[in-house]
């Protein structure tokens, strides 16, 4: 069934109004709304609301964490690495209604194990704090632990996120 302009734009205003009833109204917000427009209506929408395109969540945390951390943030382990640095990989992603949730893993790498550690705590608050960015409507952390490579004496920690964006 097709919307035209008005209709759409009634169908958010009464969506945006039932979601100020709800406690977590913020959150969802950019969801319903995304949801709300119709293929009709979509390219207007996405003029008026000054949509960029889907960004690929990789880059959008590379740039985040590279703002964030002290130390480098690399998409793999470079040749010649510094003692601590981190490495980020997305290892898999679903889509529905044009929302993506992605499985992003966090490698912090240190020059000991209290060093790692120390830098997995960073990174975690940084991807914490993902959430602030316009595009990312959710982070969360699934589980972190120490992965030492014991082939390389690599002292490392992992931390396993869901980023939810648009």
């Amino acid at each position: 069934m097709r919307h035209s302009m008005r209709q759409n734009a009634d169908l958010v205003i009464r969506m945006m109004n039932i979601l100020a009833e709800s406690v977590q109204w913020q959150a969802y917000t950019p969801l319903i709304l995304m949801a709300a427009l119709t293929n009709t209506a979509t390219k207007h929408w996405k003029k008026y609301l000054g949509y960029r395109g889907i960004a690929m969540i990789e880059k959008t945390v590379l740039d985040y964490l590279t703002e964030a951390l002290d130390v480098p943030v690399y998409m793999e382990v470079p040749a010649n690495a510094p003692d601590s640095f981190v490495v980020i990989e997305k290892t898999g992603s679903q889509r529905e209604n044009r929302i993506t949730r992605a499985s992003i893993s966090v490698d912090s790498y240190g020059a000991s194990m209290l060093e790692a550690a120390e830098l997995n705590e960073k990174t975690k608050a940084a991807m914490d704090d993902l959430i602030n960015l316009s595009e990312v409507c959710s982070s969360k952390l699934q589980s972190d632990y120490n992965f030492t490579d014991p082939t390389s004496k690599h002292y490392r920690y992992t931390a396993l996120y869901h980023v939810t964006h648009y």
